[in-house]
């Protein structure tokens, strides 16, 4: 079957559909949490990664390039988080 002149098959979608379907898929991507996990998790979890310690990296950077080394020679600094106690935070 041949399209009607002035359409093509698989027509673009209008702005409306468009937008639903993002936030429909928004939605789905970030559940709502319910009570109980709002009660037992009621921080937020720590971004993950390793979190880079700027000053003292950049003056190994310095060093490095001053002594004529590589920039990947060293040990990278890292910022060391402390643990929390158990009812820290709380009050």
């Amino acid at each position: 079957m041949l399209a009607q002149a002035g359409t093509a098959p698989g027509a673009s979608a209008s702005d409306e559909v468009r937008r639903r379907v993002d936030e429909e898929a928004f939605r789905l991507d970030r559940p709502t949490r319910n009570f109980a996990d709002r009660l037992i998790f009621w921080q937020d979890a720590p971004a993950p990664g390793t979190a880079l310690d700027p000053t003292r990296e950049a003056q190994r950077l310095r060093e490095n390039a001053a002594l004529g080394r590589a920039p990947g020679d060293g040990e990278t600094p890292i910022i060391q988080r402390r643990r929390r106690g158990l009812l820290e935070g709380l009050f």
